[in-house]
């Protein structure tokens, strides 16, 4: 990372994923914008996720493979995140299984990152850290030579205590165990202090480093909007804070909206953050992204913004929303298509998107 920052999306979030020809089209964006990587790791892949039996479709593994080519020509560093459920309480019987899918998935799709995930799962075993440190190891040991990056995501990836509440109690070893005589180059996500941070500070930031062992690669959970609590809400202000990081992380990766157009706007600031620029500069371009996606409605937006921010879909009226979609009706410009699919709900939270 020396002199600039490693930064790239991660699709990683909970419901309906964004298909082959939007994906196309953020890897335009990440290479306009001077990202680094993209990591394809929706949780709704079965393939990557909960199912080792059954191999992804033919269909799908082409639609990755081309993304991979098309990702090398844009010097953005391609990746694939898998995470079976059971791992840690079954890998002797899946080891060989996860391999071979490993080796498979990351050469047909052009992958030079791997992530393992063992995020959002129920506390297994009081010693969890111990056997995902020997799964970690394992496959380090037997990943393949095209693979430049390992990131793993431990299945306690903030100190926030909502994990504890939602998965477990942390084991009090837990971290200890985990990176016990772990490769220095295997890289460990961290969200923050919380799981959806408002800011992540240099203080933030040397705490996690103590505790990993090694420089956090950080996975922010801002601007996704997959949560029962935040689906309701478009997340379209620049990134705050996360200040003065160079050097001191190993990379950043965004996790991104449900809606990926409106993604851009935040998007398109944590490169200049991390350039140091003003305030109002990033402001400025912040505003430019704004225009570029939705032109001649982007003073509506501005309006609005607060209502799909602060509000909610759920506390905006009847009356408000047909008023917005009656102003939008004739635009079928990406972003707008997004917007008017907000607004009708298509990206309500479902329940079902959890298993």
């Amino acid at each position: 990372m020396a002199g600039s920052a490693y930064l790239g999306v991660i699709e990683g979030f909970f419901g309906k994923s964004y298909g082959y020809t939007k994906r196309s089209h953020l890897l335009d964006f990440l290479h306009k914008n001077n990202y680094s990587f993209y990591i394809y790791a929706p949780k709704e892949d079965k393939f990557l996720r909960s199912d080792l039996s059954e191999s992804m479709p033919e269909a799908k593994i082409s639609e990755l493979s081309f993304l991979g080519q098309k990702s090398r020509i844009l010097n953005i560093d391609f990746g694939i995140g898998i995470s079976p459920l059971n791992l840690s309480s079954s890998f002797d019987s899946l080891r060989n299984k996860l391999l071979q899918r490993i080796d498979s998935y990351t050469k047909r799709t052009n992958s030079v990152i791997l992530a393992l995930l063992f995020d959002d799962v129920k506390l297994e075993d009081p010693h969890i850290g111990f056997l995902q440190n020997k799964i970690i190891k394992d496959v380090y040991d037997n990943m393949p030579s095209r693979i430049k990056r390992l990131i793993v995501c431990p299945s306690y990836y903030s100190e926030d205590p909502i994990l504890d509440r939602v998965f477990g109690k942390r084991p009090e070893h837990y971290f200890t165990e985990l990176t016990a005589s772990l490769p220095s180059d295997i890289d460990i996500f961290w969200t923050g202090p919380k799981v959806l941070s408002q800011d992540i500070t240099e203080n933030d930031i040397l705490r996690a480093t103590e505790l990993l062992g090694r420089k956090p690669f950080i996975w922010d959970n801002y601007p996704v909007n997959d949560g029962k609590n935040i689906a309701d809400f478009l997340f379209l202000s620049a990134f705050k804070g996360r200040r003065n990081l160079l050097g001191k992380i190993e990379g950043h990766a965004v996790n991104p909206m449900l809606e990926m157009y409106l993604s851009y706007p935040a998007l398109t600031t944590l490169p200049l953050i991390y350039k140091n620029l003003s305030d109002s500069a990033i402001k400025d371009a912040w505003l430019k992204c704004l225009n570029d996606i939705f032109k001649d409605k982007t003073k509506l937006i501005l309006e609005n913004q607060k209502f799909f921010e602060k509000e909610g879909l759920s506390k905006i009226s009847q009356i408000h929303k047909d008023e917005l979609l009656s102003k939008l009706i004739n635009d079928s410009s990406p972003a707008v298509l997004e917007l008017k699919d907000y607004l009708l709900g298509k990206y309500r939270f479902d329940p079902a998107c959890l298993t």
